[in-house]
């Protein structure tokens, strides 16, 4: 990751886990982009990280429901067809 950044190439969007202080695991999507000075030499290093675990949690949560409603109708679907 690090070779990019000075190639100046932006890392968007990276999935991560990360330990709070707290001892909790999270998932953090982070933004890494290079700064370069007005001669494009690379000055400083920003980086955005977001807490996305509850994004996940929900993702997950609706691709259960979905797999159970799938699951439903094709159990549904056998019983008509007899």
């Amino acid at each position: 990751m690090i070779d990019r950044i000075k190639q100046g190439i932006k890392i968007k969007n990276y999935e991560t886990s990360r330990l709070k202080n707290d001892g909790t695991l999270i998932t953090v999507s982070i933004t890494v982009s290079p700064i370069s000075d007005t001669s494009g030499r690379l000055v400083a290093i920003s980086v955005i990280a977001r807490d996305i675990t509850e994004r996940i949690k929900a993702e997950k949560s609706l691709e259960k429901t979905e797999a159970a409603r799938k699951k439903k109708s094709i159990i549904e679907s056998r019983i008509i067809c007899r």
